[in-house]
């Protein structure tokens, strides 16, 4: 918004009033529309105080925002009334109100703008000569006779190719009189059925815009802007005004028409009749970010459902996402959704962004209970990555508590089943898959059942059942359209661990993806699962085979810069199939940075350290404790949690620190780390 202060204003199928800053939301009822003062009440002294012709809800946000320039944007779904007001002649604490707003009528969200260097097509009715010197160095058509102008409209030329129609007269005297022609007669303007995405009408209006009409035809036959008069305008002033906005206009020639418009009311002298008398209609820029924002208070469109589904699985489009988002102005408001989603992508493709990304988040985002689902599920993302189960938890349940709609509340429902698989507690997950099951089966949203195979796979993987959980990875990778290796590496990393025959040709084909692939990425990176599945192989299958050796420094490298999950697993099978214990302190290090807990606890136990196995299975079972508080004080779907979590801790500590721990035990009670 050009650093101003946007206010947009628009009414909802209800007829209600709804408001939306850069930093905030409010309904403000079935508000009356203000009466339009007369033209004798806009010209006597001292104008129209504004607070008391405005109605006071309207009149609050206004006034909350004028310390700065502002704008207030009226979209289309307002009645015609809100639009025909004389706002510029208002007044507010004795000075015109429109020294400090802006007013846009029959706002449009629009796209940052293209170049619109073009040629212009002129309609010359003026009958003076204030206009002349410009001709002769203008880049487009002039057309002055009346006829000629009536003549193709009737004949239905194009002139959509223009990159703005100008249009000069001098304008009717009385309120039904829109413009007259050079001979000072009646012009009943017809226009083209298609129109350039700018049209600038320079003509004298009545106070009560006797060119309203006029401009709201333009739009409707695809104008995207349109400036014209509310008052008397001054031709000299406007010629100047028109040389400048055609060939010299300052700043970028790719700002929309109502930015350059009031960029030259900040440098020209405010003389009646010249620049700030002119009026504007049409397209407001807004960042495409900004436009979700606006268009999820405006219709309930979900804005992180719509970007996360545009950047899937595409680590290029999101590296492109995460790159914007760190580089463009948005609205506080925009902030509260948009940097937790950039969280979310940066824990999956880019670990060394998340901390910049946070620092923002947390100095820019306005908490809004209508986003609060948005907010939520990049949060949760970002603390599961750092193993705060607790504060990941009590996100999601946050945001399910804002009684999200369908689309966010499967988003939800299924970063908390990944929560209670790594949390150990496979019934609860159970109930929760059946709800998130349910949700699916009433959307259509391929992408989500996509990912609800592999948290179905997980889940049975925590109840000892390997044919189920096979079968999932199996049915997704089938569904892949493109890279399988995340696929292919949970097919060898189950087969291996339970020493199935499949194991051996899933190892050549991951040993053969792996030669071919590059460098390890920066985020959460396919190579690594290859090779921690392979690593199991080798542990569970291979004997003596040592496909690893070639790859543990790179492995090493990248316990410090990234998630140290995938690369610890694989230090520590390396040291189970080896015996070569010289990795295994800093594997344990980074596990233990990373919150790995149960994980730790299990590979302690299988190499037979029951005080460091007793040590981490105490940190899990704490935090998971604490973890479930937000689930057990918001009674989400009459799970029992308490219930279950006594039966799990009972179990992992009879397995885990009893010394007779082995990967078959590990197995038939779901504790192998996933």
């Amino acid at each position: 918004m050009n650093g101003l202060a946007a206010l947009w204003v628009w009414q909802d199928r209800q007829g209600a009033l709804q408001v939306l800053s850069p930093t905030g939301h409010a309904g403000l009822g079935s508000l009356p529309v203000p009466p339009n003062p007369s033209a004798h009440e806009q010209t006597q002294t001292g104008g129209i105080d504004a607070a008391h012709l405005l109605p006071k809800p309207l009149w609050d946000w206004l006034e909350a925002h004028s310390q700065q320039a502002s704008v207030l944007l009226l979209d289309a779904s307002l009645p015609r009334a809100w639009h025909t007001l004389a706002w510029e002649t208002l007044t507010w604490r004795g000075q015109k109100l429109d020294t400090w707003l802006r007013v846009v009528r029959y706002a449009k969200r629009a796209g940052q703008p293209v170049d619109d260097g073009g040629e212009s097509l002129v309609w010359d009715q003026w009958p003076g000569s204030e206009f002349a010197k410009l001709w002769g160095s203008l880049r487009g058509e002039r057309r002055f006779k009346r006829e000629q102008i009536e003549d193709e409209v009737r004949r239905g030329r194009d002139v959509g190719h223009f990159a703005r129609l100008v249009i000069i007269a001098h304008g009717g005297e009385s309120e039904g009189v829109c413009l007259l022609d050079k001979s000072g007669v009646v012009w009943p303007l017809e226009l083209p059925a298609t129109l350039p995405p700018e049209v600038l009408v320079l003509a004298c209006a009545s106070y009560h815009g006797t060119v309203h009409d006029l401009a709201v035809r333009c739009l409707e036959r695809g104008a995207r802007a349109v400036i014209c008069g509310h008052g008397l305008m001054n031709a000299a002033l406007m010629a100047g005004f028109l040389e400048s906005w055609l060939q010299e206009s300052p700043g970028s020639a790719a700002k929309l028409p109502y930015q350059r418009l009031w960029q030259w009311q900040e440098c020209c002298v405010d003389e009646r009749g010249g620049v700030r008398w002119l009026r504007y209609y049409g397209a407001v820029a807004l960042h495409e970010y900004d436009q979700n924002t606006l268009a999820f208070f405006q219709s309930d469109l979900n804005p992180v459902t719509a970007l996360s589904n545009a950047i899937a699985d595409d680590r290029a489009a999101a590296m492109a996402f995460l790159t914007a988002v760190q580089n463009v102005d948005i609205w506080p408001l925009t902030a509260g959704w948009l940097l937790p989603l950039a969280l979310f992508f940066a824990e999956k493709h880019d670990h060394a962004a998340r901390h910049g990304l946070k620092k923002r988040l947390d100095r820019f985002a306005v908490r809004c209970p209508e986003l609060t689902a948005e907010r939520a599920y990049g949060m949760a993302a970002m603390y599961r990555r750092d193993g705060c189960y607790p504060l990941a938890v009590a996100q999601l349940v946050e945001g399910l508590q804002a009684k999200p709609g369908r689309q966010q509340e499967i988003n939800l429902l299924g970063s908390l089943l990944n929560d209670l698989i790594d949390l150990n507690l496979p019934a609860a997950g159970q109930t929760l898959a059946d709800r998130l099951d349910h949700s699916l089966a009433c959307v259509d949203d391929d992408r989500q059942a996509f990912k609800f195979l592999d948290r179905r796979a997980r889940l049975a993987l925590r109840g000892g059942n390997v044919d189920a959980a096979l079968d999932c990875w199996q049915d997704k990778r089938r569904q892949v359209d493109g890279d399988d290796s995340r696929e292919l590496a949970c097919l060898l990393y189950a087969n291996a661990w339970f020493m199935r025959p499949e194991a051996e040709a899933l190892a050549d084909a991951v040993w053969l993806r792996l030669q071919g692939m590059a460098e390890f990425g920066s985020g959460n990176d396919n190579r690594a699962y290859l090779l921690r599945a392979l690593a199991v192989w080798q542990w569970r299958c291979a004997g003596k085979a040592d496909r690893l050796s070639p790859f543990l420094p790179a492995c090493k490298a990248q316990i410090s810069r990234q998630d140290p999950g995938p690369y610890g697993f694989i230090l520590v099978y390396h040291r189970l199939a080896s015996g070569d214990g010289q990795h295994w302190s800093q594997a344990v290090s980074g596990l233990t940075r990373g919150r790995y807990c149960l994980e730790l606890a299990a590979f302690h136990a299988l190499v037979g350290d029951q005080a460091e196995a007793r040590g981490a299975l105490e940190r899990f079972q704490s935090q998971r404790q604490e973890a479930l508080q937000p689930l057990v004080n918001a009674g989400l779907y009459g799970i029992d949690w308490l219930g279950e979590t006594a039966q799990r801790q009972h179990l992992e500590r009879e397995v885990l620190l009893t010394g007779q721990a082995s990967a078959e035990a590990l197995l038939d009670c779901g504790l192998l780390p996933l």
